[in-house]
Formats: C-alpha cells, sequence, structure tokens
C-alpha cells in the first residue's frame, strides 16, 4: 500500500470516529488525490486495510479525486478581496472624500420674496452640525450662497478648526474665488474678498463646486429656512439673518473739543 494513502486512509478513519454523527446521517463526499476507493475496497487488502474497510462501510462514502486548485483558489481570493474603492466613486464623490479635514457643504434657496440657506459643517470624526439661515433682506442666488459660506466658516472658526474644504453648489462662487472668472459686480467683489480674509483664519482652505445630486442635505435646508415655519428640529439651529454680511456696521462717532484733558491725552 503506498505510504501517503496509508495517512489518508488513517485520517478518514480517525474522522468517520470522532464524527460518526455526521457520516451516519449524511452522504459524505471525500475530495482526496490518493486512490482511497481502490485501496479499501480491494479483494487482496489485509490487515488494518481490512478493519478500516469494514469500519468504513457503514457510511455513504462518495470519494471525488481532487483538481488542481491554484487557480480556484486565486478565483476566490480576488472575490472576497476585493473592496470597492475610490476608483468605484466618481470624480465629483472622489472629490468630497477629504480624510482629516473639516467639511462644509452650502446651498440656498429662493422662493418668491423669501430666501434662505443651509449649511453643514462635518468633522474629521463625522461630527455635524446642521444650521438652516432664513434672510431678512433681498439677496440674489449667489449673493445667498456667499451668505451661507461666511457663516459655515465662522461656524468653523468658532469651532477652531484647521483645515477646511467648502462645497458650494453655486459655480460662479467658486470660479469667482479661485479667480477664473471676471468680477464686475461691487457687491459680489466685496464678498469675495470678504471669504478670502476669512479663509487666512485657516492652516488650508479650499472651496469647490458640486452638483445637487452630491449637496441634497444642504438644500433640504435651505428650503426649509425659506419656508413659513418658524422652528425645526432640534438637531437642525435655525437662525435669522438681518442685514448683508458685507455692510458695514455704523458707529457713533464721538467729536470731543478741547478741554483740561487735552494736555494730558497729549502727553499719554
Amino acid at each position: 500500500m503506498i505510504p501517503n494513502a496509508k495517512k489518508f486512509a488513517y485520517g478518514l478513519v480517525m474522522a468517520s470516529q470522532k464524527l460518526r454523527h455526521y457520516f451516519q446521517s449524511r452522504t459524505i463526499h471525500v475530495v482526496t488525490s490518493q486512490p482511497l476507493k481502490k485501496i479499501l475496497t480491494r479483494p487482496e487488502a489485509s490487515g488494518r486495510v481490512v478493519a478500516w474497510s469494514t469500519e468504513l462501510g457503514e457510511f455513504d462514502l462518495k470519494y471525488v479525486p481532487r483538481t488542481a486548485i491554484k487557480a480556484q483558489a486565486l478565483a476566490d481570493f480576488m472575490v472576497e478581496c476585493t473592496f470597492s474603492g475610490p476608483q468605484d466613486l466618481t470624480p465629483e464623490e472622489q472629490l468630497i472624500q477629504t480624510p482629516g479635514k473639516w467639511k462644509l457643504f452650502v446651498d440656498r434657496s429662493l422662493a418668491g420674496k423669501k430666501c434662505g440657506a443651509g449649511l453643514i459643517l462635518s468633522s474629521p470624526e463625522g461630527f455635524e452640525i446642521c444650521q438652516a439661515i432664513r434672510f431678512d433682506f433681498p439677496l440674489t442666488n449667489n449673493e445667498a450662497e456667499y451668505e451661507a459660506l461666511l457663516a459655515g466658516i465662522e461656524l468653523a472658526r468658532s469651532l477652531e478648526a484647521k483645515h477646511l474644504r467648502d462645497f458650494s453648489n453655486s459655480m460662479m462662487v467658486a470660479k469667482h474665488f479661485s479667480g477664473e472668472y471676471e468680477q464686475r459686480d461691487p457687491r459680489t467683489k466685496a464678498y469675495t474678498i470678504k471669504v478670502k480674509d476669512a479663509s487666512l483664519s485657516f492652516e488650508t482652505f479650499e472651496l469647490s463646486q458640486i452638483g445637487r445630486e452630491n449637496n441634497g442635505r444642504a438644500y433640504a435646508l435651505s428650503r426649509l429656512a425659506s419656508a413659513e415655519t418658524k422652528s425645526l428640529t432640534g438637531s437642525i439651529y435655525l437662525t435669522e439673518a438681518k442685514t448683508p454680511s458685507i455692510e458695514k456696521n455704523n458707529y457713533l462717532e464721538i467729536d470731543q473739543g478741547t478741554d483740561w484733558m487735552t494736555p494730558i491725552r497729549s502727553f499719554l
């Protein structure tokens, strides 16, 4: 008897003894490259082989030849270890994948005379702040986008964010910020200057344009802000803006004449 075949036959016998209840209730397929069936059923077998053949005879065993497994193993490995990665994402979805940075999504909604904006600020750990802004003054779509952007930047600055990436639905806002589009409107130019000044508070700052299909939540917030509702759910903050961000605050200028304190102030 072939030595390797004898080892395999002995292993099968040991398995049948330890798993007897499984062998008795099922058809067992023995996948092997050894000629076990021929060895265990030949008439001239003697000694231990006869005992093993008798012991295994009570079970329903089917011997299946083992085929080449290298190609199948490689195929199984590819199936089990293939994961969806950035190559499965659209370019815009890959753009949004910014690990280690705060992300700000802004959008606006104009419904008749009512205008609102929505912003979602997300930390690198996934913590989100959702805010809806209702404007009590007339704005264009791009101006409302700028207002939401400035509000989100101020919120990120208050949370001491160091790296911020903003996503806006407005291509005009993104192109104005990058300098690709020429600015002719004085108000738009003032908004762009204010955004650039605010961006200096961060170590890294980027502004990109994305489609509404990837910015739907911010757009939904802007629709809520422009609606008639007085309040939103507890997880969404609703604020009202009374004046545009680019308007300077009025200060009362005090004109002091000459008195006995004038020389003292001049000395100090």
